[in-house]
């Protein structure tokens, strides 16, 4: 019976001392999403070309972006994206990121093109227009509104719904 007993205190000793371990894994109750460097600082390349840690799995430029400092006020680190200035996935250095609302990042990457207060998102370069109407043109076997795109700099962006309705229809496809 005290063998029991022995046994169910170092359990739940345990069990406190893993719930305190995770606890210390992140900086401040604001960035609760950001875990410490990884220890062993061991990284690999994930399938969209970024370093992340091995034993942790988060993204190294968020974790180094985060340790700098460079997180905004007017928005929780969770909430933003990390930007490489370069253009180069695996340059981490801190002069090389830049901390983003996932708008700005969006429109650092000519993704998203607002005007008139209207958002319109990348459909894709227009290097020929198969035919049009006076109210649509049709693009990428596509027949997109011309009251809902815009064509600038040879890109055709479309208003968001309209960009996101087109995506939903080609996965359920």
């Amino acid at each position: 019976m005290l063998e029991i007993v022995v046994f169910v205190v170092v359990i739940i000793i345990v069990l406190i001392l893993l719930c305190l371990n995770q606890r210390n894994q992140y900086p401040t109750e604001q960035h609760t999403e950001i875990k410490q460097m990884s220890p062993s600082n061991t990284t690999y390349t994930d399938s969209h070309g970024y370093l992340r840690y091995v034993d942790t799995d988060c993204l190294v430029h968020r974790d180094v972006a985060f340790q700098n400092h460079l997180a905004r006020s007017d928005i929780k680190f969770s909430k933003c994206d990390v930007h490489h200035k370069d253009g180069n996935k695996l340059n981490n250095d801190p002069n090389n990121l830049e901390v983003l609302k996932p708008d700005e990042h969006l429109e650092k990457h000519n993704l998203l093109l607002v005007v008139d207060g209207k958002r319109y998102r990348r459909i894709g370069e227009v290097r020929q227009i198969r035919r049009q109407t006076p109210k649509a043109y049709f693009i990428f076997s596509v027949w997109y509104p011309k009251s809902r795109c815009i064509i600038q700099d040879g890109i055709l962006y479309c208003e968001e719904w309209l960009f996101e309705k087109k995506k939903y229809k080609k996965k359920k496809n």
